[in-house]
């Protein structure tokens, strides 16, 4: 493991990790080289996300985090329950043969939660443009042209925007971690600012 950091990869990264929020381990040897393995419909069994993909297994603690993605290099995981300020993260592979091997751990902070925007495009400066679309068209909201092949329009005065994020803490009702998740709010207050004014927030959830 080289690090470890929000999986919205905002500039500057986000450095701690919170119960059920996401999370990117960086390394090396996680996986056969040349090859990754994405979460499949077919990987989600009992409502709940796999804690082991691609014969990888990540322990945060001393339980088993919940993976979403797994290649050589990269592995993005939803953090299981925890307490405290901090914890160790280990990457284990050929997780459950004979031939398991588990990294050293690495300590991370923990906080109740580890909110950042997820990006259409991640930028070296880290002016990334958020993740969103228009609440009643669904169209998406950016810069005409960012994303060659898609169609994206700017948002106006007046419009409904639903942007995307991770790690923005406990809900109402409480979710389970690594379920697949069902809608709940948000239960901290939570604030918007566009160009450092405040925005009306109408909802402030999890996105089913």
């Amino acid at each position: 493991i080289s690090a470890i950091a929000g999986a919205g990869g905002s500039v500057p990264a986000v450095s701690s990790i919170s119960p059920n929020g996401y999370f990117t381990i960086y390394g090396s040897g996680f996986a056969a080289a040349g090859t990754s393995r994405s979460l499949q419909s077919s990987d989600i069994k009992n409502n709940a996300l796999p804690t082991s993909l691609a014969n990888t297994c990540v322990n945060v603690g001393s339980t088993r985090a919940f993976l979403s993605f797994v290649s050589p290099g990269q592995i993005n995981a939803l953090a299981p329950a925890m307490t405290g300020t901090s914890t160790s993260v280990s990457v284990v592979t050929n997780c459950g043969t004979a031939t398991e091997s588990t990294t050293s751990a690495l300590s991370v902070p923990v906080a109740s939660a580890s909110p950042e925007f997820l990006y259409f495009v991640q930028n070296a400066d880290g002016r990334n443009p958020v993740a969103a679309v228009n609440s009643l068209s669904g169209g998406l909201v950016g810069q005409q042209n960012l994303v060659a092949g898609a169609t994206f329009t700017p948002a106006k005065v007046g419009d409904l925007v639903t942007l995307f994020g991770i790690g923005f803490g406990a809900t109402t009702p409480a979710t389970t971690p690594g379920s697949v998740a069902s809608a709940a709010a948000i239960t901290a207050n939570t604030s918007v600012t566009i160009g450092g004014v405040n925005a009306i927030v109408s909802y402030s959830g999890v996105s089913p």
